[in-house]
């Protein structure tokens, strides 16, 4: 069976102070405890806002280098109801 993991990062947010805090904690927990999984056999999305400051979406994307079961999906809550994966 595959699991699905949906993370919110910053939706509607576009401090970047906000974004390097939150990255940090996002590798240091989540980003850490999901490498230490036995099983991969899960897909990860995550959710971020459409004016994430460009230098922190880049820090995310650096991230998930070659981790093909981790996804991006940018999101602008004002102009969409639609999410798509970038």
């Amino acid at each position: 069976m595959k699991h699905i993991i949906l993370t919110r990062l910053g939706i509607g947010i576009v401090r970047e102070s906000f974004y390097i805090q939150h990255i940090e904690m996002l590798k240091i927990g989540l980003y850490k405890s999901l490498m230490a999984q036995t099983s991969q056999n899960f897909e990860w999305y995550i959710f971020v806002d459409s004016q994430i400051p460009k230098t922190q979406l880049q820090k995310l994307e650096h991230l998930i280098v070659g981790k093909k079961n981790i996804k991006i999906c940018i999101y602008n809550p004002i102009q969409t109801l639609r999410m798509s994966p970038m």
